[in-house]
């Protein structure tokens, strides 16, 4: 099984370079109906607007001990190559 983390519950960060803010939203949808996730969307804190960039800096994932973790990696992997930022201690919730 691949595993985000040992440790639960986990909060992770996790960023799409190309993502619109609707397909950030479809996501959040879709990982919302997994057991034992709650999705948060965190804007973009850039200081230089550009049309290309996404609206939505990244989303904020928490995943519990009961959580399909195999389901949840297939779901984001569904919309593209993402990235993992950080782990619950640096993330900031705006």
């Amino acid at each position: 099984m691949l595993c985000f983390t040992d440790c639960f519950p986990a909060t992770l960060l996790i960023r799409y370079d190309t993502l619109s803010l609707a397909m950030y939203r479809e996501l959040a949808a879709h990982l919302l109906a997994v057991e034992g996730t709650h999705v948060e969307l965190q804007w973009n804190q850039a200081e230089n607007f550009h049309y290309q960039d996404s609206q939505i800096g990244a989303l904020i994932l928490q995943i519990s001990g009961q959580t399909d973790q195999e389901l949840v990696r297939r779901i984001l992997d569904h919309y593209g190559t993402w990235h993992q930022e950080a782990n619950s201690e640096q993330i900031a919730h705006n």
